[in-house]
């Protein structure tokens, strides 16, 4: 009996943005590990998670969940380096999140990725201080594809996992 083998691929992917803004929320959720009654805690420097996605094969995908707080941006830019896809989140009650995103991009420059996602996070707050139409209008601005969730809630999160899953299968074929 012949076995098939099955091809592995990988993909770096890589989240930014200020601290307390959900990403590691973010990475929990799109790897299948979330538990929304476990408080998570502020990322230090940097933390691996990982993702699985079948598709003719198997794609691994390394999460690198950056830590937001301005202390750790000195080493953090050669991780932009060979991130594949980019993931720039914002949160809806954290204005200076959004406007702190021109720092992230500066990041950018020097990476070779194929594909850059804005993320407005945390949607279920009862007042965003981010209008919907002004994050659009950034993320136009700055060829990135937009996307508002609520990572901890689930809200709005499956279209985003698709869109990025999709992504992941065109840049690894």
């Amino acid at each position: 009996m012949l076995e098939q083998q099955i091809k592995t691929k990988t993909c770096k992917i890589l989240l930014g943005g200020d601290g307390f803004v959900g990403k590691t929320t973010m990475c929990k959720r799109l790897e299948g590990n979330l538990n929304s009654r476990k408080p998570t805690h502020f990322t230090c420097g940097i933390d691996l998670h990982h993702m699985k996605v079948l598709n003719e094969g198997l794609t691994c995908a390394t999460l690198y969940d950056l830590g937001g707080q301005e202390r750790f941006r000195i080493f953090q830019k050669t991780f932009f380096t060979n991130a594949e896809i980019i993931i720039l989140v914002f949160s809806f009650d954290l204005y200076i999140s959004f406007s702190n995103l021109d720092e992230w991009l500066s990041f950018i420059s020097n990476s070779n990725s194929k594909e850059i996602f804005l993320v407005g996070n945390k949607l279920d707050v009862s007042e965003k201080c981010i209008e919907t139409r002004v994050a659009q209008k950034f993320a136009e601005d700055h060829g990135m594809r937009y996307f508002e969730t609520s990572a901890l809630k689930g809200t709005n999160f499956e279209s985003f996992r698709k869109a990025l899953i999709q992504t992941i299968i065109k840049i690894t074929e």
